[in-house]
């Protein structure tokens, strides 16, 4: 008896509004981010339904984590109305 090991499973595919509650977005900046963001997963059609491969989508939020600028210090002290 033999053990087969399934090394690429299939792709797991989100619907828009799976993709929008995993992302915390709504579907205006989803169609921005389509049309502006080169990297951002392209959505495909299996029928009718729009979808996104999951994994494309996680590897794309890795990037835009690993990309975004560190968290900036609140400003104290010079500027600021009231106590200087």
């Amino acid at each position: 008896m033999s053990e087969h090991v399934i090394s690429n499973p299939a792709p797991r595919y989100l619907s828009i509004v799976r993709v929008l509650d995993k992302l915390s977005r709504k579907k205006s900046w989803l169609y921005k981010t389509l049309k502006t963001d080169p990297t951002f997963p392209r959505v495909l059609r299996l029928g009718s339904r729009p979808l996104i491969i999951e994994s494309e989508l996680d590897a794309w939020v890795q990037l835009q984590s690993a990309s975004a600028p560190a968290a900036r210090k609140p400003r104290t002290g010079f500027g600021q109305r009231g106590g200087q």
